[in-house]
């Protein structure tokens, strides 16, 4: 049995790669004058990339890291003795993490 990663059969020589890419053919007939074929191109726009990213980094800068009122709401219940911690939602909140990652809740 050929080994394939040697590329034994695959049909190309070892140690030629093939990109896929088009570029100069020449016919071996001397009547036959040689073909230019374009190769393929890709195409970038830069200046939208680069407009997208000044956005998100934008908006990134302006949106608060953390809710501070937030914050000092819980810490006073937590200072007063009146928060209060519901099992029952954590619970649906870690079932819910595991199930959304793919592990199927079980």
């Amino acid at each position: 049995m050929p080994d394939p990663i040697q590329g034994a059969t695959t049909g190309i020589p070892l140690g030629v790669t093939n990109t896929g890419q088009t570029g100069t053919t020449q016919s071996t007939d001397p009547n036959t004058a040689s073909q230019t074929v374009a190769p393929a191109t890709d195409n970038a726009n830069v200046g939208q990339t680069e407009a997208l990213l000044v956005q998100i980094m934008q908006a990134a800068n302006n949106a608060p890291s953390v809710d501070e009122a937030k914050i000092g709401a819980l810490q006073q219940a937590i200072q007063n003795g009146t928060y209060q911690v519901d099992p029952m939602a954590i619970a649906k909140k870690l079932m819910g993490l595991d199930t959304s990652s793919g592990g199927g809740g079980q």
